[in-house]
């Protein structure tokens, strides 16, 4: 199927695939046409991995409370569990 041309408004526009006439285009301003559309993702768009990694959480290690980065931590637990015999740890 061969693409034509458009109305008297923009001569040089043509109108084909994914290119509807310009009086059938979304307008601008006006409330969507799809209300219920696709939805917006509630999670920010850019998470800095390193900041969340180093973030310090407390935890109690050798019966002391220590403020330790997260990822430091974590590993402190896993090693802990796998010494004494936690399959699931390692």
């Amino acid at each position: 199927m061969k693409p034509f041309k458009s109305s008297k408004e923009h001569p040089d526009y043509e109108v084909g695939y994914k290119r509807p006439p310009r009086q059938h285009q979304f307008k601008k301003g006006q409330p969507s046409p799809n209300p219920k559309g696709r939805q917006r993702s509630l999670a920010p768009r850019s998470v800095d991995i390193t900041n969340v990694l180093l973030e310090p959480i407390s935890l109690k290690i050798q019966g002391r409370l220590r403020k330790q980065p997260y990822l430091i931590g974590y590993l402190q637990v896993v090693k802990d569990r796998a010494l004494r015999g936690d399959i699931r740890a390692g």
